[in-house]
């Protein structure tokens, strides 16, 4: 019926999502998922770095505001694949984050 419809449209917007983000950044599972836990290499805190990238029109969120208690150094960035209104916005937002960290 329709929700098969619904939910078969979906997964594929989402394969095609991910297939984008993997053009962009290496992820050694390559799983579909409606977000990605980006590894980086930036020790500047969470909230200059997520606010300096919403300056430039790119909303993440950095994994200390998930975090409970510190385990480990490892800092990642949330990216949601699902939450652009389209494909271009996606590769532009992808685009930016890349420029972003190699540069940060």
């Amino acid at each position: 019926g329709d929700g098969y419809k619904i939910a078969s449209k979906k997964k594929k917007m989402n394969k095609e999502a991910c297939d984008i983000y993997y053009q962009y950044f290496d992820d050694k599972y390559h799983n579909v998922s409606y977000y990605k836990w980006l590894k980086i290499n930036c020790d500047k805190p969470m909230e200059v770095l997520e606010n300096e990238l919403l300056a430039l029109g790119v909303r993440v969120y950095h994994s200390d505001r998930f975090k409970v208690k510190v385990t480990n150094n490892d800092h990642y960035l949330r990216i949601s694949l699902c939450s652009c209104e389209n494909k271009q916005k996606l590769k532009k937002g992808l685009e930016i984050l890349k420029h972003y960290l190699d540069n940060n």
